[in-house]
């Protein structure tokens, strides 16, 4: 039996930062990790697909430039975002390491007494069990992901491309939106198959909108309200069966959602919802010296809403102040525009009982967009009527999704008038986000074609 003060489970974005913050402050900290430190952010989700994102960008500005590409580069454009995925994995083992981490690799078997069990070896928590397993690929019953032809997104980063050339993405959420729009950058035919009617269905309408354009025009076959029964993998290709329609394709990749890893908390006896997430208090606590942080924890299942919540749970063991409260978290899909929504939409607001306003400008008439040839796109700024204070940030433009003021100025609960104190450099696609908060008070100097949309409260 070893003794630590705190045992994390888990070496994703949920549970490295808590384990090394606490290190550095003098805790005895062991962090268990079952397959590559930096979880599925790291290794299979974020990173690599914007490695990948990256590259097919790349490759089609290229392609306009008159280069062209082919089965080699497609490789490579795999080969590296695997390559950029190691070395981060890497980098976050050495920052433990120094931190004075106790790294423990193998899978950790959570007991009710606060003991996790792995490599055969006991460990005993003093002070408390970090669970921080995170979430994996939902693939719905009578689907069999075999690695080959039928692909989820862990697999499909091993994938050799060979000489297929079409590709049917099941569910159009935010990594279906991602994986169409680089296959077809990569000059794959891409069928993308959603059971609702719409695309990005828990985001913005005009979000959904604006993608179905955008991947229309990049030749994506859109297939909405077609919820998939069936996959199979044949010698030829797949065979994908959604509801009265059949597609076939040379794979397909499955995108529907996630759910979460709670093994381990329902091992523990921890109390979980009836979707499976760990039902928390406090500070993180689910039950007597048992904390859940990140995907296990509840949606969003965002990496950045892990590592934010991480920080805040190391805050709470050191005895800082920290409460736990309802911080707008972003939300973001990438691809030829980012989408970006932080607080809520005129709907959201109206259901809330707020007298609130949208206000819409459009992205291409500003410099830093037209620069880089991109007419689609826009911001919208959600407020309150009465008070005009912002209560949402809809963002849809390239790099949208660097534009964290977005988020600040929610947290802050400015008003309108507060963010005119925020200065934009010039050129950048942040100055969207500007010409919108200027064009709420009617100060907007460089779009025409403002909308605006009133929503009273429901009764």
């Amino acid at each position: 039996m070893v003794s630590r003060d705190l045992v994390v489970v888990g070496g994703g974005p949920a549970g490295y930062p808590v384990a090394g913050i606490l290190a550095r402050d003098g805790y005895n900290v062991a962090l268990i990790e079952a397959d590559k430190f930096g979880g599925e952010c790291t290794n299979y989700g974020c990173v690599p697909t914007k490695s990948l994102l990256h590259t097919a960008l790349t490759l089609a500005d290229s392609k306009k430039l008159g280069f062209s590409y082919g089965e080699l580069q497609v490789r490579s454009a795999f080969e590296n975002a695997l390559s950029v995925a190691s070395t981060l994995s890497d980098g976050i083992r050495s920052v433990l390491e120094r931190s004075g981490v106790k790294l423990v690799e193998g899978y950790g078997r959570v007991l009710p007494s606060g003991t996790v069990e792995v490599n055969g070896e006991r460990i005993e928590a003093g002070k408390g069990v970090i669970l921080a397993t995170g979430s994996e690929p939902f693939i719905p019953p009578g689907i069999r992901v075999d690695g080959i032809r039928v692909h989820d997104n862990r697999s499909i980063l091993g994938w050799e491309p060979d000489d297929s050339q079409s590709v049917i993405v099941v569910g159009g959420g935010y990594i279906g939106v991602e994986y169409s729009t680089i296959f077809s950058l990569l000059g794959y035919r891409v069928t993308l198959v959603e059971a609702m009617s719409r695309l990005l269905p828990g985001m913005d309408r005009d979000f959904s909108l604006l993608a179905r354009r955008i991947l229309a025009k990049l030749g994506v076959r859109v297939v909405l309200s077609s919820p998939v029964s069936q996959v199979r993998s044949e010698s030829s290709g797949v065979r994908v069966l959604a509801g009265d329609k059949i597609f076939h394709g040379d794979i397909a990749l499955i995108a529907i959602g996630r759910r979460p890893r709670n093994t381990e908390a329902l091992r523990a006896g921890l109390p979980v919802n009836n979707r499976g997430f760990v039902t928390i208090g406090d500070c993180w606590r689910a039950l007597g010296k048992f904390y859940a942080v990140g995907d296990i924890a509840g949606p969003p299942l965002l990496a950045h809403k892990a590592i934010h919540e991480s920080i805040g749970l190391a805050l709470c063991l050191k005895g800082d102040q920290f409460v736990r409260g309802q911080r707008p978290i972003p939300q973001v899909v990438y691809g030829l525009v980012d989408f970006v929504s932080v607080g809520v939409t005129l709907e959201e607001a109206s259901r809330k009982g707020v007298n609130a306003v949208e206000v819409r400008v459009p992205a291409g008439g500003l410099a830093r967009p037209r620069i880089h040839g991109v007419s689609d796109g826009f911001a919208k700024i959600v407020y309150d009527e009465e008070s005009k204070r912002i209560l949402g940030i809809h963002l849809a433009y390239p790099n949208a999704s660097e534009t964290a003021p977005a988020a600040l100025l929610l947290v802050n609960r400015h008003t309108l008038s507060s963010a005119l104190d925020v200065v934009f450099p010039h050129p950048t696609f942040s100055e969207v986000l500007q010409e919108a908060i200027l064009a709420s008070l009617g100060l907007h100097a460089h779009v025409s074609g403002v909308r605006m949309r009133r929503a009273r409260k429901t009764e």
